[in-house]
Protein backbone atom coordinates (compact mmCIF):
# COMPACT_ATOMS: atom_id res chain seq x y z
CA UNK A 1 0.00 0.00 0.00
CA UNK A 2 1.40 3.30 -0.95
CA UNK A 3 1.97 5.76 2.08
CA UNK A 4 2.41 9.47 1.31
CA UNK A 5 6.12 9.24 1.47
CA UNK A 6 7.20 6.34 -0.65
CA UNK A 7 9.95 4.25 -0.83
CA UNK A 8 10.65 4.97 -4.41
CA UNK A 9 10.29 7.66 -6.59
CA UNK A 10 10.52 7.05 -10.32
CA UNK A 11 11.36 10.18 -12.72
CA UNK A 12 10.30 9.26 -16.21
CA UNK A 13 11.94 11.57 -18.44
CA UNK A 14 10.03 11.88 -21.81
CA UNK A 15 10.28 14.08 -25.31
CA UNK A 16 8.56 12.88 -28.29
CA UNK A 17 8.90 9.31 -27.24
CA UNK A 18 5.27 9.00 -27.26
CA UNK A 19 5.63 5.27 -29.53
CA UNK A 20 7.83 4.05 -25.90
CA UNK A 21 6.32 5.46 -23.31
CA UNK A 22 3.24 3.61 -22.47
CA UNK A 23 5.54 0.02 -22.22
CA UNK A 24 8.20 2.11 -20.15
CA UNK A 25 5.58 3.22 -17.46
CA UNK A 26 4.11 0.09 -17.82
CA UNK A 27 7.11 -1.96 -16.92
CA UNK A 28 7.28 -0.17 -14.00
CA UNK A 29 3.96 -0.24 -12.64
CA UNK A 30 4.93 -4.20 -12.97
CA UNK A 31 7.10 -4.24 -9.83
CA UNK A 32 7.30 -6.63 -7.37
CA UNK A 33 7.12 -4.29 -4.75
CA UNK A 34 4.05 -1.54 -4.69
CA UNK A 35 5.52 1.15 -2.36
CA UNK A 36 6.26 3.96 -5.12
CA UNK A 37 5.21 6.77 -7.29
CA UNK A 38 5.87 7.28 -10.86
CA UNK A 39 6.65 11.44 -12.18
CA UNK A 40 6.21 11.46 -15.66
CA UNK A 41 8.06 14.81 -16.44
CA UNK A 42 7.25 15.77 -20.13
CA UNK A 43 9.78 18.51 -21.76
CA UNK A 44 7.70 19.81 -24.27
CA UNK A 45 6.91 17.30 -26.57
CA UNK A 46 4.92 17.75 -29.74
CA UNK A 47 4.03 14.18 -30.42
CA UNK A 48 1.16 12.08 -28.71
CA UNK A 49 3.02 12.31 -25.81
CA UNK A 50 0.27 14.16 -23.39
CA UNK A 51 -2.91 11.88 -24.58
CA UNK A 52 -0.80 8.70 -23.62
CA UNK A 53 0.48 10.50 -20.28
CA UNK A 54 -3.07 11.36 -19.48
CA UNK A 55 -4.45 8.10 -19.87
CA UNK A 56 -1.50 6.67 -17.63
CA UNK A 57 -2.53 9.05 -15.19
CA UNK A 58 -6.53 8.37 -15.19
CA UNK A 59 -5.27 4.33 -14.82
CA UNK A 60 -3.56 4.32 -11.85
CA UNK A 61 -3.17 7.13 -8.88
CA UNK A 62 0.44 6.52 -8.29
CA UNK A 63 1.30 8.04 -11.63
CA UNK A 64 1.75 11.66 -11.71
CA UNK A 65 2.68 14.45 -14.59
CA UNK A 66 4.42 17.02 -14.84
CA UNK A 67 4.67 19.52 -18.21
CA UNK A 68 6.86 22.33 -19.11
CA UNK A 69 8.68 23.60 -22.32
CA UNK A 70 11.49 21.94 -23.95
CA UNK A 71 14.33 22.58 -21.63
CA UNK A 72 16.84 19.64 -22.20
CA UNK A 73 17.54 16.49 -19.79
CA UNK A 74 18.80 18.55 -16.60
CA UNK A 75 15.44 20.88 -16.58
CA UNK A 76 13.62 17.92 -16.85
CA UNK A 77 15.66 15.75 -13.80
CA UNK A 78 15.42 19.23 -12.03
CA UNK A 79 11.69 19.17 -12.54
CA UNK A 80 11.47 15.35 -11.38
CA UNK A 81 13.31 16.09 -8.15
CA UNK A 82 11.63 18.72 -7.18
CA UNK A 83 8.13 17.09 -7.51
CA UNK A 84 9.00 13.58 -6.15
CA UNK A 85 8.37 12.44 -2.81
CA UNK A 86 10.27 8.94 -2.58
CA UNK A 87 13.27 8.30 -0.03
CA UNK A 88 15.05 6.40 -3.18
CA UNK A 89 14.75 8.16 -6.30
CA UNK A 90 15.02 6.10 -9.52
CA UNK A 91 15.50 7.49 -13.08
CA UNK A 92 13.99 6.39 -16.33
CA UNK A 93 14.11 7.06 -19.96
CA UNK A 94 10.99 6.97 -21.63
CA UNK A 95 11.85 4.74 -24.48
CA UNK A 96 13.73 2.24 -21.84
CA UNK A 97 11.94 -1.36 -20.36
CA UNK A 98 12.29 -2.78 -16.82
CA UNK A 99 12.35 -5.67 -15.39
CA UNK A 100 9.79 -6.89 -13.05
CA UNK A 101 12.29 -7.14 -9.81
CA UNK A 102 14.40 -4.05 -10.66
CA UNK A 103 12.96 -1.77 -7.75
CA UNK A 104 13.34 -5.11 -5.25
CA UNK A 105 16.90 -5.38 -6.36
CA UNK A 106 17.58 -1.88 -5.55
CA UNK A 107 16.44 -1.71 -2.31
CA UNK A 108 18.02 -4.39 -1.19
CA UNK A 109 21.23 -2.71 -2.13
CA UNK A 110 21.03 0.30 -0.54
CA UNK A 111 19.89 -1.66 2.89
CA UNK A 112 23.02 -3.03 2.40
CA UNK A 113 25.78 -1.12 0.94
CA UNK A 114 25.31 1.63 3.91
CA UNK A 115 26.91 4.66 2.72
CA UNK A 116 26.33 4.45 -0.70
CA UNK A 117 25.37 7.51 -2.77
CA UNK A 118 24.28 5.96 -6.12
CA UNK A 119 23.24 2.18 -7.21
CA UNK A 120 22.96 1.46 -10.80
CA UNK A 121 23.18 -1.89 -12.19
CA UNK A 122 23.63 -3.99 -15.39
CA UNK A 123 21.45 -3.43 -18.61
CA UNK A 124 20.97 -5.24 -21.88
CA UNK A 125 21.09 -3.77 -25.07
CA UNK A 126 17.35 -4.24 -27.11
CA UNK A 127 17.65 -3.44 -30.77
CA UNK A 128 14.56 -4.26 -33.32
CA UNK A 129 14.93 -7.27 -35.06
CA UNK A 130 17.44 -9.22 -33.02
CA UNK A 131 17.19 -11.63 -30.39
CA UNK A 132 20.13 -11.61 -28.59
CA UNK A 133 20.43 -8.77 -26.03
CA UNK A 134 24.21 -7.72 -25.25
CA UNK A 135 25.27 -6.53 -21.69
CA UNK A 136 25.73 -2.77 -22.14
CA UNK A 137 28.87 -3.12 -20.03
CA UNK A 138 31.24 -6.32 -19.88
CA UNK A 139 31.92 -5.54 -15.90
CA UNK A 140 30.68 -2.83 -13.66
CA UNK A 141 33.21 -1.93 -10.75
CA UNK A 142 32.11 -0.51 -6.93
CA UNK A 143 33.42 1.57 -4.13
CA UNK A 144 34.94 5.03 -4.00
CA UNK A 145 35.61 5.88 -7.47
CA UNK A 146 37.45 9.67 -7.29
CA UNK A 147 40.53 8.22 -8.01
CA UNK A 148 39.71 7.47 -11.95
CA UNK A 149 38.20 10.52 -12.06
CA UNK A 150 40.72 12.50 -11.05
CA UNK A 151 43.13 10.27 -13.25
CA UNK A 152 40.54 10.05 -16.22
CA UNK A 153 41.48 6.82 -16.86
CA UNK A 154 37.95 5.65 -16.74
CA UNK A 155 36.04 8.28 -17.07
CA UNK A 156 32.74 6.44 -18.59
CA UNK A 157 32.02 3.38 -16.08
CA UNK A 158 28.54 4.63 -15.64
CA UNK A 159 25.00 2.99 -17.46
CA UNK A 160 22.97 5.01 -18.89
CA UNK A 161 19.64 6.83 -16.92
CA UNK A 162 17.51 3.94 -16.60
CA UNK A 163 20.05 1.81 -14.62
CA UNK A 164 20.66 4.92 -11.70
CA UNK A 165 19.41 5.44 -8.50
CA UNK A 166 19.85 7.84 -5.84
CA UNK A 167 19.41 8.25 -2.02
CA UNK A 168 17.32 11.54 -1.60
CA UNK A 169 20.25 12.90 0.90
CA UNK A 170 22.63 12.98 -2.11
CA UNK A 171 19.75 14.33 -4.78
CA UNK A 172 19.41 17.43 -2.56
CA UNK A 173 23.64 17.63 -2.27
CA UNK A 174 23.75 17.75 -6.14
CA UNK A 175 20.42 19.65 -7.40
CA UNK A 176 19.96 21.38 -9.08
CA UNK A 177 21.78 20.14 -12.18
CA UNK A 178 23.56 22.48 -14.35
CA UNK A 179 20.68 23.85 -16.70
CA UNK A 180 22.21 23.96 -19.67
CA UNK A 181 23.60 20.53 -19.79
CA UNK A 182 20.14 19.41 -22.59
CA UNK A 183 21.68 15.80 -23.26
CA UNK A 184 24.14 13.41 -21.07
CA UNK A 185 23.07 15.36 -17.31
CA UNK A 186 22.77 11.84 -16.31
CA UNK A 187 26.67 12.10 -16.38
CA UNK A 188 27.02 15.25 -14.34
CA UNK A 189 24.94 13.05 -11.50
CA UNK A 190 26.68 10.01 -11.79
CA UNK A 191 30.13 12.13 -11.28
CA UNK A 192 28.68 14.25 -9.00
CA UNK A 193 27.16 11.86 -6.77
CA UNK A 194 31.20 10.32 -5.77
CA UNK A 195 31.38 13.33 -3.98
CA UNK A 196 28.93 11.96 -1.00
CA UNK A 197 29.38 8.38 -0.74
CA UNK A 198 30.19 4.95 -2.98
CA UNK A 199 29.36 3.68 -5.99
CA UNK A 200 27.30 0.56 -5.51
CA UNK A 201 26.89 -1.88 -8.73
CA UNK A 202 24.46 -4.85 -9.27
CA UNK A 203 26.23 -6.76 -11.97
CA UNK A 204 23.03 -8.33 -12.95
CA UNK A 205 20.48 -6.98 -15.93
CA UNK A 206 17.78 -5.45 -14.24
CA UNK A 207 16.32 -3.15 -17.09
CA UNK A 208 16.85 -2.99 -21.35
CA UNK A 209 18.28 -0.25 -23.30
CA UNK A 210 16.15 0.21 -26.15
CA UNK A 211 17.78 1.38 -29.57
CA UNK A 212 15.65 2.55 -31.98
CA UNK A 213 17.27 5.26 -34.08
CA UNK A 214 15.86 7.97 -32.90
CA UNK A 215 18.17 7.77 -29.21
CA UNK A 216 20.02 11.22 -28.38
CA UNK A 217 23.46 9.54 -27.76
CA UNK A 218 24.06 6.42 -29.00
CA UNK A 219 23.93 5.55 -32.57
CA UNK A 220 23.14 9.58 -33.29
CA UNK A 221 25.34 11.00 -35.93
CA UNK A 222 24.54 14.64 -34.76
CA UNK A 223 26.85 13.80 -31.83
CA UNK A 224 30.73 13.71 -31.52
CA UNK A 225 33.21 11.51 -29.77
CA UNK A 226 31.53 10.48 -26.27
CA UNK A 227 34.90 11.73 -25.11
CA UNK A 228 34.87 15.28 -25.81
CA UNK A 229 31.56 15.23 -23.47
CA UNK A 230 33.95 15.53 -20.71
CA UNK A 231 35.39 19.17 -21.73
CA UNK A 232 31.85 20.28 -20.64
CA UNK A 233 30.85 18.23 -17.73
CA UNK A 234 34.04 17.61 -15.77
CA UNK A 235 34.75 20.85 -15.20
CA UNK A 236 31.22 21.12 -13.66
CA UNK A 237 31.72 18.21 -11.39
CA UNK A 238 34.92 19.69 -10.26
CA UNK A 239 33.15 22.58 -9.32
CA UNK A 240 31.28 20.51 -6.76
CA UNK A 241 33.79 18.66 -5.47
CA UNK A 242 35.27 22.04 -4.42
CA UNK A 243 32.25 23.16 -2.92
CA UNK A 244 31.58 19.97 -1.11
CA UNK A 245 35.63 20.01 0.59
CA UNK A 246 36.88 17.07 -1.75
CA UNK A 247 40.22 17.37 -1.55
CA UNK A 248 42.40 15.86 -4.06
CA UNK A 249 40.29 16.44 -7.29
CA UNK A 250 42.21 19.23 -8.28
CA UNK A 251 42.72 20.87 -12.16
CA UNK A 252 42.22 17.47 -13.46
CA UNK A 253 45.19 16.00 -10.76
CA UNK A 254 45.46 12.30 -9.61
CA UNK A 255 45.44 11.09 -6.62
CA UNK A 256 41.90 12.08 -5.52
CA UNK A 257 40.63 10.83 -1.87
CA UNK A 258 36.26 10.96 -0.42
CA UNK A 259 36.12 13.77 1.98
CA UNK A 260 36.16 10.97 5.06
CA UNK A 261 39.64 9.34 3.76
CA UNK A 262 42.46 9.36 5.33
CA UNK A 263 44.80 12.83 4.23
CA UNK A 264 47.23 12.10 1.37
CA UNK A 265 50.62 14.16 0.47
CA UNK A 266 50.00 16.80 -1.83
CA UNK A 267 50.02 16.01 -5.36
CA UNK A 268 53.01 16.36 -7.54
CA UNK A 269 52.55 19.22 -10.45
CA UNK A 270 50.69 17.86 -13.33
CA UNK A 271 53.15 17.41 -16.79
CA UNK A 272 51.33 18.92 -19.36
CA UNK A 273 50.60 16.64 -22.29
CA UNK A 274 51.52 17.45 -25.48
CA UNK A 275 48.62 17.13 -26.79
CA UNK A 276 46.75 19.30 -24.81
CA UNK A 277 49.98 21.64 -25.50
CA UNK A 278 49.03 21.51 -29.26
CA UNK A 279 45.47 21.66 -28.78
CA UNK A 280 45.66 25.17 -27.28
CA UNK A 281 48.72 26.28 -29.51
CA UNK A 282 46.35 25.90 -32.35
CA UNK A 283 43.59 28.16 -30.90
CA UNK A 284 45.91 30.75 -30.15
CA UNK A 285 47.48 30.65 -33.71
CA UNK A 286 44.12 30.18 -35.10
CA UNK A 287 42.35 33.10 -33.43
CA UNK A 288 45.40 35.40 -34.33
CA UNK A 289 45.08 34.28 -37.99
CA UNK A 290 41.29 35.41 -38.06
CA UNK A 291 41.97 39.29 -37.69
CA UNK A 292 43.23 39.12 -41.52
CA UNK A 293 39.84 37.96 -42.21
CA UNK A 294 37.53 39.41 -39.97
CA UNK A 295 37.48 42.30 -38.06
CA UNK A 296 34.34 41.36 -35.72
CA UNK A 297 33.20 38.40 -34.58
CA UNK A 298 30.88 36.57 -31.91
CA UNK A 299 31.53 33.47 -29.72
CA UNK A 300 28.85 30.51 -29.67
CA UNK A 301 28.91 29.14 -26.08
CA UNK A 302 28.50 30.04 -22.80
CA UNK A 303 30.24 27.40 -21.05
CA UNK A 304 33.33 25.79 -19.32
CA UNK A 305 35.19 26.32 -22.88
CA UNK A 306 34.80 29.86 -23.51
CA UNK A 307 36.06 30.24 -20.19
CA UNK A 308 38.97 28.12 -21.04
CA UNK A 309 39.46 30.00 -24.44
CA UNK A 310 39.63 33.07 -23.09
CA UNK A 311 42.00 32.89 -20.21
CA UNK A 312 44.38 31.09 -22.83
CA UNK A 313 44.11 34.29 -25.16
CA UNK A 314 44.58 36.73 -22.25
CA UNK A 315 47.51 34.78 -20.76
CA UNK A 316 49.22 34.89 -24.74
CA UNK A 317 48.52 38.62 -24.92
CA UNK A 318 46.47 37.61 -27.85
CA UNK A 319 43.30 39.33 -26.35
CA UNK A 320 42.24 41.76 -27.08
CA UNK A 321 44.56 43.37 -29.67
CA UNK A 322 46.25 40.60 -31.79
CA UNK A 323 42.51 39.15 -32.91
CA UNK A 324 39.35 40.20 -33.95
CA UNK A 325 37.30 42.35 -31.61
CA UNK A 326 34.78 40.11 -29.33
CA UNK A 327 31.39 41.92 -30.10
CA UNK A 328 29.16 39.16 -28.63
CA UNK A 329 28.69 36.04 -26.78
CA UNK A 330 26.01 33.55 -28.21
CA UNK A 331 23.74 31.17 -26.15
CA UNK A 332 20.77 29.55 -26.86
CA UNK A 333 20.28 29.19 -22.80
CA UNK A 334 21.81 32.42 -22.08
CA UNK A 335 18.88 33.14 -19.45
CA UNK A 336 20.82 29.73 -17.42
CA UNK A 337 24.32 32.21 -17.77
CA UNK A 338 24.12 35.60 -18.22
CA UNK A 339 27.74 36.30 -17.69
CA UNK A 340 30.90 34.23 -18.90
CA UNK A 341 34.76 35.60 -18.87
CA UNK A 342 33.49 39.25 -18.55
CA UNK A 343 31.32 38.79 -21.18
CA UNK A 344 27.37 39.16 -21.12
CA UNK A 345 25.54 36.35 -22.61
CA UNK A 346 23.05 37.02 -25.50
CA UNK A 347 20.20 34.56 -27.25
CA UNK A 348 21.08 34.43 -30.92
CA UNK A 349 18.05 35.90 -31.66
CA UNK A 350 18.73 38.82 -30.35
CA UNK A 351 21.71 39.81 -31.68
CA UNK A 352 21.76 41.13 -35.29
CA UNK A 353 23.93 39.32 -38.20
CA UNK A 354 24.90 42.77 -39.28
CA UNK A 355 27.24 43.42 -35.96
CA UNK A 356 29.71 40.25 -36.58
CA UNK A 357 31.56 38.95 -39.47
CA UNK A 358 31.44 35.67 -38.03
CA UNK A 359 31.18 33.37 -35.53
CA UNK A 360 33.28 30.93 -33.51
CA UNK A 361 32.10 27.91 -32.05
CA UNK A 362 33.30 27.80 -28.62
CA UNK A 363 33.66 24.16 -27.38
CA UNK A 364 35.26 21.25 -28.70
CA UNK A 365 31.84 18.93 -28.59
CA UNK A 366 28.12 19.29 -30.16
CA UNK A 367 28.73 21.63 -32.99
CA UNK A 368 26.37 19.79 -35.10
CA UNK A 369 23.37 20.62 -33.28
CA UNK A 370 25.08 24.41 -32.47
CA UNK A 371 25.46 24.67 -35.87
CA UNK A 372 21.74 23.64 -36.44
CA UNK A 373 20.77 26.37 -34.23
CA UNK A 374 22.34 29.05 -35.87
CA UNK A 375 21.25 28.39 -39.29
CA UNK A 376 17.99 28.20 -37.83
CA UNK A 377 18.47 32.41 -36.75
CA UNK A 378 21.05 33.53 -39.25
CA UNK A 379 20.57 31.79 -42.44
CA UNK A 380 24.04 30.66 -43.77
CA UNK A 381 26.48 32.09 -41.13
CA UNK A 382 30.43 31.86 -41.61
CA UNK A 383 31.04 29.55 -38.47
CA UNK A 384 34.43 28.65 -37.82
CA UNK A 385 35.76 25.63 -35.62
CA UNK A 386 38.98 26.71 -34.03
CA UNK A 387 39.96 22.85 -34.05
CA UNK A 388 38.77 21.95 -37.37
CA UNK A 389 41.51 18.73 -39.11
CA UNK A 390 42.39 17.87 -36.28
CA UNK A 391 41.58 14.34 -34.57
CA UNK A 392 37.83 14.76 -33.07
CA UNK A 393 39.15 12.56 -29.55
CA UNK A 394 39.15 14.74 -26.50
CA UNK A 395 42.03 16.29 -25.08
CA UNK A 396 42.62 17.85 -21.28
CA UNK A 397 42.57 21.75 -21.91
CA UNK A 398 45.08 23.44 -19.95
CA UNK A 399 45.48 26.63 -18.29
CA UNK A 400 46.64 29.84 -19.63
CA UNK A 401 49.61 29.77 -17.06
CA UNK A 402 50.22 25.96 -17.22
CA UNK A 403 50.47 26.96 -21.37
CA UNK A 404 53.09 29.78 -21.15
CA UNK A 405 55.00 27.34 -18.22
CA UNK A 406 54.82 24.50 -21.10
CA UNK A 407 56.62 27.16 -23.81
CA UNK A 408 59.01 29.05 -21.00
CA UNK A 409 56.95 32.42 -20.81
CA UNK A 410 55.56 33.77 -17.80
CA UNK A 411 51.74 35.78 -17.91
CA UNK A 412 52.42 39.75 -18.75
CA UNK A 413 51.17 42.02 -16.06
CA UNK A 414 48.61 44.56 -17.22
CA UNK A 415 50.37 47.78 -18.24
CA UNK A 416 49.46 50.24 -15.57
CA UNK A 417 47.82 53.76 -17.72
CA UNK A 418 51.26 56.38 -17.92
CA UNK A 419 50.51 59.87 -16.90
CA UNK A 420 49.93 62.22 -19.59
CA UNK A 421 53.32 64.05 -20.54
CA UNK A 422 52.67 68.16 -19.95
CA UNK A 423 53.71 70.92 -23.12
CA UNK A 424 56.45 73.28 -23.01
CA UNK A 425 54.23 75.88 -22.11
CA UNK A 426 52.13 73.64 -18.96
CA UNK A 427 55.98 73.15 -17.67
CA UNK A 428 56.75 76.62 -17.77
CA UNK A 429 53.57 77.76 -15.92
CA UNK A 430 54.17 75.61 -13.08
CA UNK A 431 57.32 76.13 -12.86
CA UNK A 432 56.38 79.88 -12.41
CA UNK A 433 53.56 79.07 -10.16
CA UNK A 434 56.08 77.21 -8.10
CA UNK A 435 58.50 80.52 -7.79
CA UNK A 436 55.63 82.69 -6.96
CA UNK A 437 54.77 80.39 -4.13
CA UNK A 438 57.87 80.70 -2.90
CA UNK A 439 58.10 84.37 -2.89
CA UNK A 440 55.05 84.69 -1.02
CA UNK A 441 55.99 82.46 1.73
CA UNK A 442 59.70 84.20 2.10
CA UNK A 443 57.37 87.79 2.69
CA UNK A 444 55.42 86.23 4.71
CA UNK A 445 57.97 84.76 7.41
CA UNK A 446 60.27 88.22 7.04
CA UNK A 447 59.38 90.00 10.37
CA UNK A 448 57.95 93.70 10.17
CA UNK A 449 60.60 96.80 10.51
CA UNK A 450 60.19 98.81 13.97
Amino acid sequence: MPTNTPRFSVIVTNYNYADYLQSAVESVLAQTVRDFEVVIVDDGSTDGSHAVIERLCKADPRVRACFQANSGQAGAFNRGFDACRGRIICLMDADDLWMANKLERVGKAFAEARGAALVQHQMLVLRPGRKHCPRYRETLVSGVVLDKIAKLCEFDFYVPTSGLALARAVVKKIAPIPSHLRICADAYVTRAAMAHGRLHSIDVPLAYYRVHGNNNWVENPGRQNPKALIDEILWLVLDHYRANGVEGVLERRAPATAPSAKPVAPPAPPRVKHESWLMANVAVRRMRELKKKYRRIALYGAGAHTTWLMDLLSATDTFPSKMPEIVAVLDHMAETRPEVAGFRVQRPQDVSASTFDAIVLSTSCFQVPMRKRLRAVYGRPTMIDLFEGLPTEWFAPISGDDYLAAIGKRRRKPRQPSAPKKSSSQTASAKMASLKSAADRSTRRTPRAA
